[in-house]
């Protein structure tokens, strides 16, 4: 994400999240879900990205997690 390619970025994100899903990886889906509302933040779909962030925070995680997001 530090070089801002999100095409190739949004394609890791999504298999990683099915990933979390499919593996029962709840605190790391809800950091990949951080990161999917930063890249949707950055290329202007705020809708998107406030859908992510809310989900992030309503979750029950840590701190840093909710800052992320």
């Amino acid at each position: 994400m530090t070089i801002r390619n999100y095409t190739i970025t949004e394609k890791h994100l999504a298999l990683g999240l099915q990933h979390c899903s499919d593996h029962g990886l709840e605190l790391y889906r809800q950091y990949l879900l951080a990161y999917r509302a930063r890249v949707a933040l950055d290329t202007g779909s705020w809708d998107d990205a406030a859908v992510d962030a809310e989900a992030v925070l309503r979750a029950r995680c840590s701190t840093m997690l909710r800052i992320l997001a």
